[in-house]
């Protein structure tokens, strides 16, 4: 039961850790959050109680249209992932239980953002523990476009608004309750935004798989021909490994360097005929796609493919893809290769079977179309994965 009447007291919540002029203030794991809650009151006013809490909440929705007439179906979820609670002594509230009218009434408060959540986070139905470690990380702080800041900049996470994760330190007053309900009566009830990004380790390197439904691919074949109706002059090939992780700048950080890792391409071509001639290469354009998996219900495993997520009543997906570069390549060479006695083949993919690092290897396998004995072209890109300045974002399974 929420007061609403015109003598609601006034509640401030101000921080006092060095964060007190931040548009957002943001941490990481292990930092303290300290602040002071002042209670003005208009009037005499009775008070039990004060909660102040930190809390992580969690919304999510999902549309639908339906096919058979002209209206939609929108199923929410909502789930409370963190509520710390800061300790106010008897002390601390007034003898008579009543704040008097125009004093101001301070209630310090601290908080230290916790490594992990407590197990209780994560009692329903799970595949494996695998699955209950990742649910009991801290989620970073998603969806809400006035909490992703770095300084006085405003920064795009690439989450949907149907995805949302907010963290706020809270205050309510409590003034008895309810005679019919029994409920707490609230009296105020003010929140302020903070922003998370918890300290995480570096996932290990993906289990990438061949097939066509597979998100991530680690190479690619493309017949090339001279023209729509011509015959094909050769095949060109792809490869590369799993670049490293890109490592996001400390909160608070004045570093101006950016986020970036590098990616080598390696390209073979294996031309149909003697006489055939490897393309020239033009441009290399660098996107970064970014996928945000969102259900309304608890889930029991990890995400793994986009296409498990599609035309679902209770999970879906939204894609986003960020330009990052684009470079000319038209002076890379390609170096002409003669043949081994005996020149490794590429083994037919297997779906469902591990792809093989490029990096395992000097030069691409060959093409299903190489020809034992044939010569062939190779050449090699190095590509440089710059995040945007105004762009964040980290991998988080909650």
């Amino acid at each position: 039961m929420a007061y609403k009447g015109k003598n609601k007291p006034t509640v401030n919540i101000t921080l006092t850790d060095g964060q007190q002029d931040a548009f957002i203030p943001s941490y990481s794991t292990l930092d303290e959050i300290k602040g002071n809650v002042t209670v003005t009151p208009q009037v005499e006013t009775k008070i039990d109680h004060i909660y102040i809490t930190l809390e992580c909440t969690v919304r999510t929705y999902i549309e639908r249209v339906g096919t058979a007439s002209a209206t939609n179906t929108r199923s929410e979820g909502y789930d409370s992932r963190l509520r710390l609670v800061q300790p106010i002594p008897e002390t601390a509230m007034p003898e008579s239980g009543k704040l008097g009218p125009g004093k101001s009434h301070t209630f310090p408060f601290e908080f230290a953002v916790p490594k992990e959540l407590l197990p209780r986070s994560c009692e329903h139905t799970i595949d494996n523990d695998v699955v209950r470690q990742a649910h009991l990380q801290l989620p970073p702080t998603l969806g809400d476009p006035m909490a992703s800041v770095w300084g006085k900049t405003m920064l795009d996470d690439m989450a949907p608004d149907m995805s949302i994760v907010s963290y706020f330190v809270r205050v309510r007053l409590v003034s008895g309750r309810d005679e019919k309900t029994g409920k707490h009566i609230f009296i105020g009830d003010e929140i302020k935004k903070v922003r998370i990004i918890p300290a995480v380790p570096e996932h290990p390197p993906l289990a990438v798989l061949e097939g066509k439904q597979d998100d991530y691919r680690l190479r690619k074949e493309k017949p090339l021909k001279k023209g729509t109706f011509q015959k094909r002059i050769g095949t060109l090939v792809m490869e590369s490994a799993q670049p490293r992780s890109l490592h996001l700048l400390p909160l608070r950080s004045e570093d101006p360097h950016p986020v970036t890792t590098m990616a080598t391409i390696r390209l073979r071509f294996d031309p149909a005929s003697s006489d055939a001639q490897p393309p020239r290469l033009g441009s290399l354009v660098t996107k970064l796609k970014v996928a945000t998996f969102f259900a309304t219900k608890r889930m029991h495993d990890i995400p793994k493919r986009s296409a498990d997520f599609h035309y679902g009543s209770d999970r879906s997906l939204y894609v986003i893809s960020v330009p990052l570069s684009s470079r000319c390549v038209a002076s890379v060479e390609w170096a002409k290769n003669t043949p081994r006695t005996t020149s490794p083949r590429r083994k037919p993919s297997v779906p469902g079977s591990p792809v093989v690092p490029a990096s395992s290897f000097a030069t691409p396998l060959p093409s299903e179309s190489y020809k034992e004995g044939q010569e062939y072209y190779t050449a090699s890109l190095v590509v440089p994965i710059t995040l945007p300045g105004k762009v964040e974002g980290n991998t988080n399974h909650k």
